[in-house]
């Protein structure tokens, strides 16, 4: 099961993903070899541009949530008791809060 689910992102998210974490990491070394922080870069012209756009695109990302979403609507059909349900409903609002506090302490830290 394990290689199939490997197979699948290597074939689907994997170039993706790539991309983003080679261009976080270049990034990071020029920050690193210039000696400056990460707000004073955003500050000089161009280079806080580039840094918006690869935010913007790590932001597109969270459309695979969407797809979670429908996992999700297609699993709640298989439960068929009330207990289940509910159960299975109060979760969903637990990490849907635990996630959306998550964002408030990401946006907070920066």
């Amino acid at each position: 099961r394990w290689s199939k689910v490997a197979k699948r992102y290597l074939k689907s998210w994997f170039a993706f993903d790539g991309t983003l974490a080679v261009v976080d990491w270049v990034i990071l070394l020029q920050l690193s070899k210039s000696g400056t922080d990460m707000f004073g870069l955003v500050q000089m012209g161009s280079y806080g541009k580039v840094i918006r756009l690869m935010r913007f695109i790590r932001m597109i990302r969270f459309m695979r949530l969407l797809k979670v979403v429908s996992v999700l609507a297609e699993f709640s059909d298989f439960l068929h008791t009330e207990v289940a349900q509910t159960v299975f409903g109060v979760t969903k609002l637990l990490v849907a809060i635990a996630g959306l506090n998550h964002g408030i302490a990401c946006a907070w830290y920066f």
